[in-house]
C-alpha cells in the first residue's frame, strides 16, 4: 500500500531509477535480461502440491476425532450419592443418625434394636 505520504519520495526515486536504467547500453540490457529469464527458469515453482489441502482437512478431522474421544463422559449419578442426598435433606428426626454407628454395631451382631 502506497499512502499520500509515500508519494512525496516515491517518485523521485523512481524516477531517478528509470534514468539510469535507460543509460544502460543495449548489449549490458539484453545479459541483464538473459540472466533474469535463466534465474526464473531455475527457480522452483512455490505450489503447494494438490494433496495439501485434503491432507490438510483430514489431519485437522482425525485431532478433532482424538479430542473428542479423550474428553472424559458424564458418569451417571450413583445410588450412594443418592442415598446421601436423602439423609441430607430429610426433615426426620437426626436422632437416628446421631446413633448410626451403634446400629450399625447392634446389625453386626443381630442383636434386637
Amino acid at each position: 500500500m502506497i499512502n499520500n505520504d509515500d508519494s512525496n519520495w516515491l517518485e523521485p526515486v523512481r524516477t531517478k531509477l528509470q534514468q539510469s536504467v535507460d543509460t544502460i547500453d543495449a548489449a549490458t540490457r539484453a545479459r541483464l535480461a538473459q540472466i533474469r529469464q535463466q534465474a526464473l527458469t531455475r527457480a522452483p515453482a512455490r505450489q503447494f502440491p494438490r494433496y495439501a489441502f485434503p491432507a490438510a482437512v483430514l489431519a485437522t478431522a482425525c485431532l478433532v476425532l482424538a479430542v473428542v474421544l479423550t474428553l472424559p463422559q458424564p458418569q451417571p449419578v450413583q445410588q450412594e450419592m443418592i442415598d446421601d442426598l436423602d439423609l441430607i435433606t430429610t426433615s426426620e428426626s437426626l436422632e437416628l443418625f446421631e446413633d448410626l454407628e451403634f446400629y450399625e454395631w447392634l446389625e453386626d451382631y443381630d442383636l434386637p434394636g
